[in-house]
């Protein structure tokens, strides 16, 4: 079994995307690199941060926050995770990470990150 400290994720393709949104579990096979069925078992264990659960993903797919998975990975706090992507792809005086989830949302193309996928809260 892998130990969460010998994993070397590898978040490159997703670097631009805002850490509020998700990966499927195939993407964070991808990113962690390991099988798909060791994400399924690791979630069956309840090793994982739980998939995220809304109406609006589709599909008979898990869905995993960034941040969280994250969060678990390096042991910081998920609004540090979510600050640090801020200072590094957006404008500076944003003053909440609500302002952050809108700006992105509304000026993705400007700014050129990945639109979430999700609503942040």
């Amino acid at each position: 079994m892998v130990k969460k400290e010998e994993i070397k994720a590898n978040w490159q393709i997703f670097e631009r995307r805002p850490t509020w949104s998700v990966v499927t579990s195939a993407e964070l096979a991808q990113v962690l690199n390991v099988h798909l069925q060791t994400i399924n078992n690791w979630k069956i264990r309840g090793i994982l941060p739980s998939p995220v659960t809304d109406r609006t993903l589709r599909g008979n797919k898990n869905y995993f926050r960034i941040s969280s998975i994250r969060s678990w990975l390096e042991n910081r706090p998920e609004p540090e995770i979510h600050w640090c992507w801020v200072h590094e792809y957006l404008i500076e005086g944003i003053e909440t990470l609500q302002q952050a989830e809108y700006l992105v949302k509304n000026a993705h193309k400007a700014l050129n990150v990945e639109r979430s996928q999700i609503p942040m809260y």
